[in-house]
């Protein structure tokens, strides 16, 4: 009598709990760390005009690993003041350069994911870099003194990218050091137009 009971009961708690399980909506991990799309700095670029920043999450992340990282605040990237040393008789670059500073607060990182940059009061993370010019409709520029190359060759300057390490934010709101391709300067190319080799 009370084994029947006892398998009775049993089987009931087991339906229960397997009718309250599947009644029982599954919530998707909250991300509150995903920056949203911006049409305020170029794409693939360092930005610091970011809508949506969770300056008080990032803060107070902060606040409580700041033991482990406030040495490593600063700047991340600066390139040579190059101006200090120059004279006039030193030559040109053939690429002209727009140079930036900023302190991040999205990037894309080497993976081209965007993520959150911490750069915030008490922890700043500086980065100046260099862009090179392009024309009007965006186009990349030819290199300068082009009229003197041959007529078979083109000329063109392409953007230089080097990587750093710069604390970031996860996606599920972890501190974390990521790498990101910042620009570092401008080089010229040459394309041969004719390939063909005369003797």
């Amino acid at each position: 009598m009370y084994l029947k009971l006892y398998f009775f009961l049993l089987v009931c708690t087991s339906l229960w709990i397997f009718v309250v399980t599947m009644n029982t909506k599954i919530r998707p991990i909250k991300k509150k760390f995903i920056p949203r799309q911006n049409t305020l700095c170029p794409p693939n670029e360092p930005c610091d005009k970011t809508p949506g920043y969770p300056l008080k999450a990032i803060t107070a992340l902060l606040r409580r690993n700041k033991k482990k990282i406030e040495f490593l605040s600063g700047t991340a990237m600066q390139p040579l003041n190059e101006a200090t040393f120059r004279s006039p008789e030193d030559p040109e670059n053939l690429c002209k350069t727009r140079r930036y500073s900023v302190a991040p607060k999205t990037a894309p990182d080497i993976r081209n994911i965007t993520k959150f940059i911490v750069n915030v009061e008490g922890f700043k993370q500086l980065v100046t870099y260099e862009n090179c010019m392009r024309e009007k409709d965006g186009t990349e520029k030819v290199c300068t003194g082009y009229e003197f190359w041959p007529n078979d060759f083109k000329t063109t300057c392409r953007q230089a990218h080097t990587v750093i390490r710069m604390l970031s934010v996860t996606y599920s709101g972890k501190m974390d050091y990521a790498y990101f391709p910042i620009p570092s300067g401008c080089h010229c190319a040459y394309t041969k137009l004719n390939k063909f080799d005369y003797d």
